[in-house]
């Protein structure tokens, strides 16, 4: 939907999941329950380290979480500059992993050689990281 935020539908699936802000955070690795309250609200982001596991945990369309939390993020709007020496942020890394899923996810040749450009920048990152 196009008035969708991550917020909105953390909210609206942990409502339809019956579970307990405390149940959802001990599922996603928090020992309180408050985070899940403050991304519910809007007040936090979904920490990358749990961004991937946000979809099982609670029965979301991994495309429509995914393309929200992009849209979040600036509007979807996106500059990202690579340098050789310097390690990306984890934020920017997760972006472009996921813009790697969706392009993926496309059954169109143009956007497999984008697909295939994102992919090829992470692993510029992995390298970039590596060195340091």
């Amino acid at each position: 939907m196009p008035n969708d935020t991550v917020a909105s539908l953390l909210d609206d699936a942990i409502k339809r999941s019956g579970l307990s802000n405390q149940e959802v955070a001990e599922r996603l690795g928090f020992e309180a329950g408050n985070m899940i309250e403050l991304m519910r609200q809007g007040a936090t982001q979904v920490p990358v380290r749990t961004l991937f596991h946000v979809p099982s945990v609670l029965d979301l369309d991994e495309k429509r979480f995914f393309r929200t939390f992009i849209q979040d993020c600036n509007g979807g709007l996106f500059s990202v500059q690579i340098e050789p020496d310097e390690i990306l942020a984890p934020r920017v890394e997760t972006i472009i992993r996921l813009m790697v899923y969706l392009t993926s996810q496309k059954d169109d040749e143009e956007w497999s050689k984008v697909a295939e450009i994102f992919d090829a920048t992470l692993d510029l990152v992995r390298l970039s990281s590596a060195r340091t």
